[in-house]
């Protein structure tokens, strides 16, 4: 199983003053912000489209605006002997999605820096994934439109207005 966490990827590049294996203080501090110790994931049971989209759209479903999305993918077994996980309600209208959110918890500095290194390994493995603002309103629509699994009135009221405008 995967856990997936969305990123800037632009954060985690490896920078010219760095030494092998660095991680820089931005990718810490904006990518692994952490409420209560704990840090927020979705699960993803195989690195297919299918499942990194279903967390695109959990996402980008309870964001105030359409935006590109970067999302990187850990084994979870990665973190078995030094993290622990629970099961939680993901935030997001996409209520069959909801089960798929999976807490990291009881951070300290040591475990969040296993988790920085699983994600440094995931992004040099090319387990990052960029869904596009054009694809996130396409997920939108189909999820409102097509499968019917989202419904407009869930969103919230920032966002809700620029999906009514793309189902016009």
């Amino acid at each position: 199983m995967f856990l997936a966490r969305m990123i800037s990827q632009a954060k985690w590049r490896q920078l010219e003053w760095m030494n092998e294996g660095y991680i820089s203080a931005d990718a810490l501090t904006c990518g692994l912000r952490t409420l209560e110790n704990n840090l927020s994931f979705w699960r993803c049971n195989e690195a297919s489209i299918k499942d990194i989209e279903d967390v695109a759209l959990a996402i980008a479903s309870g964001r105030d605006k359409i935006e590109k999305i970067d999302l990187v993918l850990i084994n979870d077994s990665h973190l078995k002997n030094d993290c622990k996980t629970k099961e939680s309600k993901g935030r997001t209208p996409v209520e069959n999605l909801v089960d798929l959110h999976v807490d990291v918890f009881e951070l300290n500095y040591y475990r969040l820096g296993v988790i920085a290194r699983c994600i440094a390994s995931a992004i040099a493995d090319d387990q990052c994934y960029r869904v596009t603002k054009k694809r996130i309103e396409t997920l939108l629509i189909t999820a409102i439109i097509e499968e019917e699994r989202l419904l407009i009135g869930n969103l919230n009221d920032k966002l809700r207005p620029h999906v009514q405008r793309l189902l016009n």
